[in-house]
């Protein structure tokens, strides 16, 4: 089983994420190496540096860079203790901070999400790092949460579940950093608490390696959102590729009662009822369905002459237009409406086999 990392315990226990590298193996031991791709330079002299025995009141050394170009680190404590000074080399008092967006790359990558690294408001050391899209509409938030403080993680968690009107996933270094109330309150608003080293570990090959159970949660989360059906399908109905919009698609109408709907490489056939379109009244075609159909009639186009006309059309292209969205999972409208030539067109191909 892959060894959780240290660097995820120590996050929580190291001021601004920074220190030289001399404090950076204090804190990991042997995992430094493993760590040092996501530490990066921050181009900082330290003014401090450990002390190989602490213990008295000089303690961290001073460092003191001489006019010949040498470095040592100086003990405050020369009367008492009479330690020797260390020498140091430039790269040893350079102050070397976790790289974040580093870190929030393979978190997304991990999660199979699109990096978008954007500081949460009001916060601090949180950001939204992208979003997980299972279809096409449906977006949930992910966000990364390496505040030190706790007083700064309560507030980003306030924040985060306040502000979240969907379910979300928040990336932590750990559960343990959290108070119970803060794990409460993250249920309650449907978010899905995620440690790092629930996705990064250490490989055992000299490398940070993706857990084995990073793709359970994905599908944990997945499943908790689109719980299955009787008939074993789930929302949104077709399944609408994340990044597809309509001018991927394409409707035959083999007769007026089911529509075959095409999208890449994805070929699903449907009739009224499937795509919520039956008159709850006498279980026939609804007047959407039937706008649908006059759609495939006019091979993508209705053209309208009068007032009474463009009435009639406008109300049931606009309920049309909602549910064609619901099904497909697509934000923008299917229908368009040109005043200049007084014609409604959907932006796909229609027609009847």
């Amino acid at each position: 089983m892959p060894a959780s990392l240290k660097l995820w315990s120590s996050i929580d226990t190291i001021p601004g994420l920074s220190g030289i590298m001399a404090e950076w193996r204090e804190r990991l031991g042997d995992e430094c190496d493993l760590a040092k791709p996501l530490l990066k330079s921050t181009g900082k002299k330290s003014r401090s540096y450990p002390c190989p025995s602490p213990g008295g009141s000089g303690c961290p050394r001073e460092v003191v860079e001489h006019p010949d170009g040498s470095i040592v680190a100086v003990c405050g404590d020369q009367e008492e203790r009479n330690c020797n000074d260390v020498p140091l080399l430039p790269d040893d008092i350079i102050v070397y901070s976790l790289d974040r967006q580093k870190l929030a790359g393979w978190v997304s990558q991990v999660l199979g999400i699109k990096l978008s690294f954007t500081s949460v408001d009001g916060t601090v050391e949180t950001w939204h790092i992208g979003e997980y899209v299972p279809f096409a509409g449906k977006r949930f938030p992910v966000f990364l949460l390496l505040a030190y403080q706790e007083m700064q993680r309560s507030e980003a968690v306030q924040r985060i579940c306040h502000a979240s009107a969907v379910p979300f996933m928040l990336v932590v270094s750990s559960e343990k950093t959290l108070s119970a109330h803060m794990r409460d309150l993250i249920r309650a608003h449907h978010g899905r608490l995620i440690p790092l080293g629930d996705l990064l570990v250490d490989g055992g090959k000299g490398q940070i390696s993706v857990s084995t159970h990073a793709k359970a949660i994905v599908e944990e989360f997945h499943a908790d959102n689109f719980p299955v059906t009787e008939d074993n399908t789930s929302s949104p109905r077709f399944p609408t590729p994340p990044d597809a919009t309509w001018s991927d698609f394409r409707m035959l109408f083999p007769d007026n009662h089911k529509v075959t709907v095409f999208c890449r490489d994805l070929e699903k056939t449907y009739n009224f009822t499937q795509m919520g379109m039956t008159n709850s009244k006498n279980a026939e075609p609804t007047v959407q369905w039937k706008l649908l159909v006059e759609f495939a009639d006019g091979h993508g186009t209705v053209e309208v002459t009068t007032k009474k006309e463009i009435s009639r059309i406008s109300t049931r292209k606009k309920r049309l237009n909602q549910q064609l969205s619901e099904f497909f999972g697509i934000e923008d409208e299917a229908i368009l409406w040109d005043p200049s030539h007084r014609v409604y067109s959907i932006r796909f191909p229609i027609e009847h086999a």
